[in-house]
């Protein structure tokens, strides 16, 4: 174990094998821990509790601790800012979020076997990185997750890989420039108010319905397909709708 101090701030690196016992003995008993490495620990079964105790951690890093199955089954850590569970290909839920948390900017959950977000991800409310990719167990969002504002600070989303089916609703994200990563099964892709939208993914083909509303922003930019042309189109007839009609009601299928 290599463990570096500097003014406020205590990092720990773990490549030795790692136990519960090894965290209860006092690991994550240092109150002005800030970061916490445990990337590629194959041993880590359990995240023990009190790492919830951590009122000034910032960032915690288990990425690729393929053992882990089982995370405190709630969290109220107001100062995390990063959290990264990528390739915990184990760990199959998410812990409830108890009261806000605000500061947590990235959350990377790709390649775990969540099966499903608890609905109080909406406390994460100053989310501006979401990587679901690969989470072939999920199938659906939470309702909670389309409340006006959860998401109004998501910048960058990823739900490749995933089970979801049919229908994706992920409105008010008003931060989000450019159509995020999806899965083939997507049927419809509900995005009204994504009021920063400017282009689409790389790997976009189409073959599924759009429903936009407030999403201006991209009828500036130059219009580079016929397609793209067809939904812009689309967005300026909702943008021209009589108010007594209501837009709601209006859908614009394009298929490749």
């Amino acid at each position: 174990m290599e463990r570096k101090q500097a003014i406020r701030e205590f990092e720990i690196h773990y490549a030795l094998p790692l136990s519960t016992s090894n965290q209860d003995s006092g690991l994550l008993r240092d109150p002005k821990l800030r970061k916490l490495i445990l990337n590629g620990c194959t041993s880590l079964v359990e995240v023990h509790p009190s790492i919830g105790a951590l009122k000034e951690l910032i960032f915690l890093n288990l990425e690729g601790c393929k053992m882990l199955n089982s995370f405190p089954s709630s969290i109220h850590m107001e100062s995390l800012q990063i959290l990264i569970l990528s390739g915990c290909s184990k760990l199959k839920k998410f812990p409830e979020v108890q009261g806000e948390m605000g500061n947590l900017s990235e959350l990377y959950l790709d390649g775990t076997s969540i099966r499903e977000l608890h609905s109080s991800i909406e406390h994460l409310n100053g989310l501006v990185l979401l990587n679901l990719a690969n989470c072939n167990q999920l199938a659906n969002l939470p309702e909670s997750i389309d409340e006006l504002g959860s998401l109004q600070c998501l910048e960058e989303l990823n739900v490749d890989g995933t089970a979801i089916e049919e229908d994706l609703i992920l409105k008010h994200c008003a931060s989000l420039q450019s159509l995020p990563e999806l899965p083939s099964s997507i049927e419809t892709l509900d995005c009204d108010d994504w009021t920063s939208l400017e282009s689409f993914s790389s790997s976009w083909s189409g073959g599924f319905t759009f429903k936009f509303a407030n999403c201006f922003r991209i009828v500036e930019n130059e219009l580079q397909s016929d397609v793209l042309e067809a939904i812009v189109l689309g967005i300026q007839l909702v943008a021209s709708t009589p108010k007594f009609l209501d837009p709601e009601q209006w859908w614009f299928p394009w298929s490749s």
